[in-house]
């Protein structure tokens, strides 16, 4: 495994926990409220994944999305 791909699975395993929101019955996220969220509808996680290790599969508690 290289270095890029460590990183997006710590990011993976931060995303699972981090982004969803617990308290909500309903799959709901936090996004609005994320230091993450860059101009408002943009995950800088997920574009952090996408230029470094596209191909991995079931990224953060959103999957795939």
């Amino acid at each position: 495994m290289n270095d890029e791909y460590l990183a997006v699975m710590a990011l993976d395993m931060f995303a699972k926990i981090y982004c969803r929101d617990k308290e909500c019955p309903n799959l709901a996220f936090r996004c609005k409220e994320c230091e993450f969220n860059f101009e408002g509808d943009k995950c800088l996680l997920k574009k952090f994944k996408y230029y470094h290790c596209h191909d991995y599969k079931n990224f953060g508690c959103m999957g795939d999305i």
